[in-house]
């Protein structure tokens, strides 16, 4: 048995808000507001392959966030569910992942720290975000960033709350020798990194790990 225990699931609000860009489109997404002033925006994994914003591990992400009582917004990339377009190849993405962050700058909700949490295809989102000159964010979480099927871009390395990556030990999609490579690629900077025992690249029955 895991030592420790699964957050509930807390009360959500469905929202639509536009992406940044010159193409404007209409995401959905759930916003859960949380009592402190700082929020996480969460990507979820590859629209091609059955990835949304309802995937189990970032709902296990939202929950781990609502119970720290920051704010979280989940949303539907591009062309998945009711958000308008179709897929962008994970590049035009990161005008849907700005256009989250801006929601919930417009909304207050991260007055005191922006939290970026991806998993698989989302963790490639939030680097090319972040590589990109002006954009930042005060803590960043990378779960599962599968190294052996795309490069997920360096980036500077938040002061704040800095870089946190979590794999499973039992990843088909990257190594844990691998991570630690691409951790080393941001050095001076200090990067820390999180292997889940017996968990594999969707942390079956490794949720609350």
């Amino acid at each position: 048995m895991s030592q420790h225990s699964f957050p509930p699931s807390p009360r959500q609000e469905s929202i639509v808000f536009p992406t940044t860009g010159t193409q404007t489109l209409q995401l959905e997404g759930k916003l859960y507001r949380g009592t402190q002033k700082w929020g996480a925006v969460l990507c979820h994994p590859h629209p091609l392959h059955g990835g949304s914003m309802h995937n189990k591990v970032i709902d296990a992400a939202m929950r781990a966030v609502a119970s720290m009582e920051g704010s979280a917004l989940r949303f539907n990339f591009r062309g998945v569910g009711k958000s308008e377009g179709s897929y962008g190849e994970g590049v035009d993405e990161v005008d849907d992942l700005s256009g989250a962050i801006q929601r919930l700058q417009e909304e207050g909700l991260v007055e005191e720290g922006l939290l970026l949490v991806g998993f698989s295809f989302g963790t490639g989102v939030i680097g090319r975000y972040l590589s990109i000159p002006f954009n930042d964010a005060d803590g960043v979480v990378l779960i599962a960033p599968p190294l052996a099927n795309f490069q997920v871009p360096t980036f500077p390395v938040p002061q704040k709350w800095g870089l946190h990556m979590i794999l499973g030990a039992n990843d088909q999609y990257c190594t844990p020798n691998a991570l630690e490579d691409y951790a080393q690629q941001f050095k001076p900077s200090p990067v820390r990194t999180h292997i889940v025992n017996k968990a594999d690249h969707f942390f079956h029955g490794q949720l609350p790990e």
